[in-house]
């Protein structure tokens, strides 16, 4: 297991006890000696994480798990805080050395790309507890903590980018993009859930990143589309005379969060910008985080909604629907970043929101394809938390205004999971 693997003895050799000290005696360096301490601290974090979550840490059952004093365990970290990431750091370390072993230089792409996938979900499924960690409560670590999961993520992408790459023909940036959005999407919703995660997964994944790497050959530049004028386009955050309390508040959540962020919003904050008494506020929402993930639900909700249904085939419409979302959110960039990036400010509830509003969408696009055509559930799951992901770093570099440019590119690897990247380019080359 990756735990495991992670914290083996310099000689490779566990010892009898997940959590056996140094054998005592002279020669001991100090620097040995807090080494050891402090991977027992981790691996004592890991476990208790997947166990009963980040939360309920105490630092009672941690230092008596790993075998320490309070006085030795503050010696090494400043808090809980900073544990869990360095627990985290050192898990998807690992994740990244195993999957960069996965490269065989002599095996074609799709092949590379199968046994790249497989390397990378059996590795997560091997030790539950440190997925559970990797992918879902490092989240509750704040906000140091999720600028460490952004760096991860990026070096994951490059880990996966470098198995797939040959000499002198390198795969586009958005392939491993969309493999490890996808990837993670899937085993994060299998063990948010509770199910095993190996269970029909591994067969599925391993096919759809197969498809992903077959279709390279797509070229978005011989694809051009029109980019609307971003007035054209509607947008969400409206309030008429027959708005309820609670859409008055949603709609003010959002444009006081794109305006100052999530830290800025206070409770007296939002009631006093929408014009409502205390009770009346009380009535809607007990907190901040719970109208803030609420008004970041709606926002999802009316960025996704159904393409117009002109008399045309589905493929189109579907091309039709990621267009729109582009347009949106190139439109108004600040707002869809509130969306896409910020969704995970709140810590483990924000992502659980994400996740959720991922799962809608792999619905609604599953409704926009013809059922004869619809690919397997995982599959769409896994190119819909890949076009998240694409968006969202597109946000985070400041590369909006791209965005619509990029849709062809979002789509062709949504249709390729359902018809093949042939027919996939051929829909494609029909709507230039």
């Amino acid at each position: 297991m990756l735990v495991q693997r992670l914290h083996t003895d310099p000689t490779g050799e566990a010892g009898s006890s997940a959590y056996q000290r140094l054998k005592p005696g002279p020669g001991k360096a100090a620097q040995e000696v807090r080494a050891d301490q402090r991977t027992r601290i981790c691996r004592a974090m890991v476990q208790l994480v997947g166990e009963v979550g980040y939360s309920n840490v105490t630092m009672r059952s941690l230092t008596r798990l790993a075998g320490v004093s309070a006085e030795t365990f503050y010696a090494q970290f400043d808090g809980k805080e900073e544990c869990l990431i360095d627990a985290y750091t050192s898990a998807a370390a690992r994740l990244r050395e195993r999957l960069q072993s996965a490269r065989v230089e002599t095996l074609d792409r799709p092949m590379q790309a199968e046994r790249t996938v497989t390397r990378l979900v059996r590795d997560l499924a091997a030790d539950p507890h440190a997925a559970r960690l990797m992918l879902v409560e490092a989240h509750a670590g704040g906000p140091a903590a999720l600028r460490q999961i952004r760096d991860s993520e990026s070096k994951l992408e490059q880990a996966l980018r470098a198995t797939l790459d040959r000499r002198g023909d390198r795969v586009s940036s958005a392939i491993p993009r969309w493999l490890a959005a996808g990837i993670m999407h899937v085993v994060r919703a299998r063990t948010l859930s509770g199910e095993t995660v190996l269970s029909g997964t591994a067969g599925a994944m391993v096919r759809w990143g197969r498809s992903c790497v077959e279709g390279r050959a797509f070229s978005p530049s011989a694809h051009p589309v029109t980019v609307r004028d971003p007035a054209s386009t509607p947008q969400p955050l409206r309030i008429s005379a027959q708005s309820s309390d609670r859409d008055v508040v949603l709609v003010t959540v959002l444009r006081l969060a794109r305006s100052g962020g999530y830290w800025r919003l206070s409770t007296r904050q939002i009631r006093e910008a929408a014009g409502l008494s205390a009770a009346r506020f009380k009535r809607e929402f007990r907190s901040v985080d719970e109208c803030y993930l609420a008004a970041l639900r709606l926002l999802g909700r009316s960025y996704f909604e159904r393409p117009p249904s002109a008399n045309v085939d589905w493929p189109s419409r579907l091309h039709a629907g990621v267009s729109l979302l582009c347009d949106r959110v190139a439109a108004d960039p600040d707002l869809a970043r509130l969306l896409f990036v910020d969704v995970l400010t709140p810590g483990v509830p924000g992502l659980r929101t994400r996740e959720e509003l991922i799962a809608e969408q792999t619905d609604r696009c599953r409704d926009w394809i013809a059922s004869a055509s619809r690919p397997p559930h995982l599959a769409l799951a896994a190119s819909t938390a890949g076009l998240w992901g694409l968006i969202c770093r597109e946000l985070e570099a400041g590369r909006a205004f791209c965005i619509p440019e990029t849709a062809p590119t979002f789509s062709f690897f949504l249709l390729t999971s359902a018809i093949g990247a042939e027919a996939a380019a051929s829909v494609l080359e029909g709507e230039r």
